[in-house]
């Protein structure tokens, strides 16, 4: 889980001067890669917390992009 968050504050950090298409496709690359989810027991406690996670992620990068718009926009 820590490693998907480091993910997504790397990408942010390195890439923070490129557009916010770049960036969303480094997240897609980065953060979304979710290979075999298809077999994965969606009740248990540790895909409820990888869920999480990744909402976290989504949203703080979400919150991140939407700041660098209204900065650049004024």
């Amino acid at each position: 889980m820590e490693a998907m968050c480091q993910a997504v504050y790397n990408i942010v950090c390195m890439f923070g001067k490129l557009d916010s298409v770049t960036k969303m496709k480094l997240f897609k690359a980065y953060c979304c890669s979710f290979y075999g989810c298809e077999l994965w027991d969606l009740s248990n406690i540790a895909v409820q917390t990888l869920c999480a996670t990744w909402r976290k992620a989504l949203l703080g990068y979400a919150v991140y992009v939407t700041y660098r718009l209204l900065v650049t926009l004024r």
